[in-house]
């Protein structure tokens, strides 16, 4: 017996109701209804990245986090020895310039 109009009707309602309410309910991954739906669009990009191969996609991504991490590693690194130098430069110059304003001060007194 085929489903009349009616039926087909009744029967998308449902489904679409259904959906909604998952899509706005909470899930057992926790995430948002908004971050779920953007889940789509981040494995789209993985797989672009693998052009078209997800799994190729997520090597290449986790090899470029390493990468960006080791760089952030060594940034922090010269930046810490940069710091040190800048410091005691300044304040060697600031200390040698008091020295020779000292020197001054006794000459002319």
């Amino acid at each position: 017996m085929p489903l009349s109009t009616q039926d087909l009707d009744a029967i998308t309602s449902a489904i679409d109701a259904k959906l909604e309410e998952k899509l706005n309910g909470t899930c057992a991954c926790n995430l948002s209804a908004e971050d779920r739906r953007e889940m789509g669009h981040l494995i789209g990009r993985l797989r672009d990245l693998g052009d078209g191969n997800l799994n190729i996609g997520v090597e290449v991504f986790s090899r470029a986090v390493r990468m960006i991490n080791s760089g952030r590693r060594f940034g922090e690194k010269v930046g810490g020895s940069v710091a040190v130098f800048l410091f005691i430069s300044l304040a060697g110059g600031v200390l040698t310039l008091l020295g020779w304003g000292i020197k001054v001060w006794i000459k002319n007194n």
